[in-house]
């Protein structure tokens, strides 16, 4: 998935938030996945594909078989934890 404001889609206005973000990404996946399917985000897009599960559960769509995700730390855990590098 690209990103508005990015890469080859520069010229659009960059969506500012995730909700939007969210919203778009089930509107230009649902219709094209079938399960079994995965995820995979990584920094920003892990952030996206965390609250698109959420969404997509709340609103009745398939669930990925597996959510992966790198660059971005688990939402329980504090910005201010000690990292492990």
């Amino acid at each position: 998935m690209q990103l508005p404001g990015r890469q080859e889609i520069m010229e659009k206005p960059p969506l500012d938030r995730v909700q939007e973000l969210v919203q778009a990404a089930i509107t230009g996946l649902v219709p094209a996945v079938r399960p079994p399917y995965f995820l995979f985000g990584h920094s920003l897009g892990a952030l996206i594909c965390y609250e698109l599960i959420h969404a997509l559960q709340q609103q009745r769509y398939p669930m990925p078989e597996h959510l992966f995700v790198s660059g971005k730390l688990a939402p329980h855990i504090s910005r201010t934890a000690m990292r492990v590098h």
